[in-house]
């Protein structure tokens, strides 16, 4: 995995702290990450025997019929017991023991996950595709003012991780039709602190702010609810402002003229909305529209 060890080399000369040692768990750390995709499990995975090639003959690929469909595999990712990184794979609706929960969902015909791909304490699940040892110790570090040259260290080592599911995602979408159960979300800052600056002057890293592993799903709902109670500052108006516009136009019945089409009722909301001096595009509406209907309405109103 050259492509993490450049990475490393990199930010660390820009963190002025290259030739500082790594501790133990941090040489483990590096140690992973300088090879971490697992190429067995990776080519087990393109085992074509095992799917079930008339249903993806018959889903076709797109427009292209005669292509047979990709896979459909889920892939988890965790922090272990003994907070150790790694990720895992299945077919979709296959669980942890390889039984079928939905036949119509699945798409392969044999699959069976070993807990041990032979005789020994270091042989690994035959599912597994990465597993990087001691990544929950550089998780102390965001919670933690280590010293700068341990702390900085941690935060490349983190932000190689991402990057080690990154690679994972690209390599998979090829073949695969990937849905990520638990996915891993980071967030930066700029080192304004100057914390991690190099003696030379150059640019320090960015911080790692955040590194959670979590099903994206929740996320994108948590996420969604709260721009939907922060609609007056993120879109320009209050959810109230927006349901008593949408309802007086969704209601409203005119005198003369033709029903007007479903499909001008963004346009003639958005003109309602600025009619009543409300700061509407037709993007915040369509996006106020998507969040009332999913999170406040059982029945959307258009």
């Amino acid at each position: 995995m050259t492509e993490c060890v450049a990475f490393i080399e990199r930010a660390l000369e820009r963190a002025g702290v290259r030739d500082e040692p790594p501790i133990p768990y941090q040489r483990d750390v590096l140690r992973d990450l300088s090879d971490p995709l697992d190429e067995d499990a990776l080519a087990e995975m393109l085992a074509y025997w095992t799917y079930d090639l008339s249903k993806l003959l018959e889903r076709g690929r797109g427009y292209r019929r005669e292509v047979p469909a990709k896979p459909k595999i889920d892939i988890v990712l965790e922090i272990t017991s003994k907070g150790n990184f790694k990720a895992e794979w299945f077919p979709r609706d296959v669980d942890y023991w390889g039984q079928c929960r939905n036949p119509e969902g699945c798409d392969f015909i044999a699959w069976r996950r070993a807990d041990s791909r032979g005789i020994g304490y270091h042989t690994r699940p035959s599912n597994e595709l990465f597993f990087i040892h001691n990544v929950e110790h550089c998780l102390y570090t965001l919670k933690d003012r280590d010293p700068a040259h341990r702390a900085a260290l941690d935060h490349v080592l983190l932000t190689a991780c991402a990057k080690v599911v990154d690679m994972l995602k690209a390599r998979l979408s090829y073949h695969f039709d990937v849905k990520m159960v638990t996915d891993l979300f980071v967030e930066w800052t700029e080192d304004d602190e100057g914390r991690f600056s190099s003696p030379d002057g150059f640019m320090s890293p960015s911080i790692v702010t955040s590194w959670e592993i979590e099903d994206p799903e929740v996320r994108q709902k948590r996420n969604e609810v709260r721009e939907l109670d922060e609609m007056a500052d993120r879109l320009g108006f209050s959810e109230a402002e927006f349901i008593e516009a949408r309802d007086y136009e969704t209601n409203r019945v005119r005198s003369t003229g033709p029903t007007p089409a479903p499909h001008t009722f963004v346009d003639r909301l958005v003109r309602e909305m600025k009619k009543r001096e409300l700061k509407a595009t037709r993007s915040s509406v369509e996006r106020a529209i998507y969040l009332v209907d999913r999170y406040r309405n059982v029945v959307p109103i258009r």
